[in-house]
């Protein structure tokens, strides 16, 4: 008997009542494999229906390997080679009641073993779900997650031997779980390790492989763990501060509220950004409809560009694809629709907090916000509408006719512009860590203001650079003498530079706030940080993440290092 050592199973949503609807779609809305195609099963109590495809390839020859072809060129004896690649794969669709009710299941083989499921039909949190209440806390060997505004802070860590969930080092209220794996505890002892995402991956223990005698028998055991909420008497808990939004009357909602947004070009909560890990050296995309024009990041303008009919609608978004360029090879294909991109922060009719994120909605929970709306009030966090008034006008038209882009080093050039009391450092390449590249601060005032100037535009990764950004640079500031001395250096040096902005400026008021050599003292220095927006809004206006990396990066400013923290919104022009 063949049993299976291991093995991958999703579960579909409960609106989900037959096989048919467990299976992709074509445009006019027919199963893309029909299930004429697959043969039925019927054993020991499981009822389901069975899809195999041999994935034949295309034949292949040393013409179609680039570099193989290449170093042919030179060979004496070119290398001959004739190959075509073979891809099993196969799908498993069953059924089985339990308490009353039947769940839709299916299990994959091989690579592709996914391609017909229906993912709009699964829970994307079943697996995850179950491994949070398999795992054992303590034998954790790697966490995937991913920060809400974008992809590029997504992370994985990883544990050879096994650890407590602590020694991750994970932000339970920044990031939220992608993926989990690690042994099983001993109540589970048919287990050997576990994987757990969108899909259950299970590694049977030698001795209790799985067999059709159990199939029945450890889905029941699957699919009541995930109705199992142990998880939250562990360090797992937060997960639950994003929660994945099931009800499909409130997802209408949402998708109604941003479909609305994107036609009335309101970008304020809303970016693209790919969901997965993307190798941007070699890498850049394309929309459908206008594929040869290759983008080096995704935004939503772009795509709008591509929409010559009509508003958007939901259909659109989840039929329209966007291309990966492999700019190497110059290879095109089809790699997400548009909708599993989007980055979106929506407030439904109760004004609760929802994110889009990778096709998924999730809700905020409610005492996560009401955490973060807390520090605000203790710490009286707003925008400051005195501070450098006189200083950093508002209405600066910030767009660069020849980049056709809004840029910050415009607003900055005009405003230290004739102003003797501000120094511009933006671009200076200050050392940090011993790298000469870093730019300290923006703009540094004779009155101990370092300003650090950004753009909102777009979602909240538009500011997701800011927050880190001036935690490093402050800090070095503080406590490196050699960060100072090239502060010093530079000052030196633009001030004589007759095409800056800085030419002939008095820096003995500037150097006199930098001591070579010592510890300059925090509490001597007001950190600025200005955004940059096309209207006067106030601070609570700015999209939640935006708002809890906020209170992070003040928390740690203000009562980890001592400096007083101040915060000035701009309106500015914008094209």
């Amino acid at each position: 008997m063949s049993d299976i050592e291991q093995i991958s199973i999703y579960k579909f949503k409960n609106s989900v009542t037959s096989f048919e609807s467990c299976v992709k779609k074509d445009n006019r809305g027919n199963p893309i494999v029909s299930l004429l195609q697959y043969a039925p099963i019927q054993a020991e109590g499981i009822d389901g229906k069975f899809w195999y495809f041999d994935g034949a390839g295309n034949e292949k020859n040393a013409l179609n390997i680039p570099w193989l072809s290449f170093m042919n060129e030179a060979l004496e004896t070119p290398i001959a080679l004739e190959y075509a690649n073979r891809y099993p794969r196969g799908l498993f669709l069953y059924k089985i009641e339990n308490e009353g009710e039947y769940n839709f299941f299916a299990m994959t083989f091989g690579l592709g073993g996914d391609a017909n499921i229906d993912k709009n039909k699964i829970l994307y949190d079943f697996g995850i779900k179950v491994a949070m209440n398999i795992c054992n806390p303590n034998e954790i060997k790697s966490i995937q997650t991913s920060q809400h505004e974008s992809i590029s802070i997504q992370s994985e860590k990883q544990i050879l031997t096994g650890a407590g969930l602590s020694v991750f080092n994970i932000d339970y209220n920044d990031e939220f779980f992608k993926r989990i794996i690690g042994k099983a505890k001993t109540a589970y002892n048919f287990i050997s390790s576990v994987t757990g995402g969108e899909k259950i991956q299970l590694k049977f223990d030698k001795d209790n492989k799985l067999s059709w005698t159990n199939i029945l028998e450890r889905t029941k055991v699957l699919d009541d763990l995930y109705n199992d909420d142990s998880y939250k008497s562990t360090e797992f808990k937060s997960f639950d501060n994003w929660s994945f939004e099931k009800d499909a009357e409130k997802i209408d909602e949402l998708n109604t509220k941003l479909v609305a947004a994107i036609n009335s070009r309101n970008f304020d909560k809303i970016s693209l950004s790919s969901p997965e890990f993307v190798d941007l050296d070699t890498c850049a995309f394309a929309y459908q409809n206008n594929e040869d024009a290759e983008k080096e990041d995704l935004n939503i303008s772009d795509f709008l560009e591509t929409i010559t009919r009509g508003d958007v609608t939901i259909r659109t978004l989840k039929n329209r694809g966007i291309l990966l360029v492999n700019k190497i090879t110059e290879i095109k294909f089809p790699k997400w629709k548009v909708y599993q991109c989007i980055v979106a922060e929506i407030l439904d009719d109760e004004d609760n907090c929802y994110i889009l994120f990778n096709g998924q909605w999730r809700k905020i929970s409610t005492d996560f916000r009401n955490s973060v709306q807390q520090y605000f009030s203790d710490n009286n966090i707003e925008f400051d509408t005195q501070l450098l008034q006189d200083d950093i006008p508002n209405d600066i038209d910030i767009y660069d006719t020849q980049a056709n882009q809004n840029r910050e080093d415009i607003f900055n050039k005009q405003v230290v512009s004739n102003k003797e009391n501000l120094f511009l450092f933006d671009k200076s390449k200050i050392e940090i860590a011993s790298e000469k590249k870093y730019e300290i601060c923006d703009i540094l005032s004779s009155d101990c203001d370092l300003i650090h100037v950004k753009k909102y535009k777009s979602g909240a990764s538009s500011l997701s650079h800011l927050f880190s950004q001036v935690k490093i640079y402050s800090e070095a500031f503080i406590i490196d003498k050699n960060t100072r001395n090239t502060m010093i250096d530079f000052l030196d040096a633009d001030s004589l530079n007759s095409e800056s902005k800085n030419f002939e400026k008095d820096v003995a008021q500037f150097k006199a706030l930098l001591s070579k050599s010592g510890r300059l003292h925090e509490n001597d220095f007001k950190v600025v940080l200005c955004i940059l927006t096309a209207n006067n809004i106030q601070i609570t206006d700015l999209p939640f993440m935006t708002q809890y990396e906020i209170s992070k990066t003040d928390e740690y400013l203000r009562k980890n290092r001592g400096f007083n923290v101040k915060y000035i919104n701009r309106k500015v022009i914008m094209h």
